[in-house]
């Protein structure tokens, strides 16, 4: 009875991870309009030789 126990049970966490997997897919595959987001760039200036850009997404 214990196996059977344990069988239901990885079996019922393999779906609810499957479930939520599913849907965190299917929530980053929409349009970047579809999330509420806040972009912020910012630049560093090092030299002539190196300046760098840094985009922050803020996504909600």
């Amino acid at each position: 009875m214990k196996k059977q126990q344990r069988f239901y049970l990885c079996t019922i966490l393999i779906a609810i991870i499957l479930g939520l997997a599913s849907n965190a897919y299917a929530e980053c595959i929409h349009d970047s309009y579809y999330w509420d987001k806040s972009e912020v760039e910012s630049y560093t200036y090092y030299g002539p030789e190196a300046c760098f850009r840094t985009t922050y997404w803020d996504i909600e």
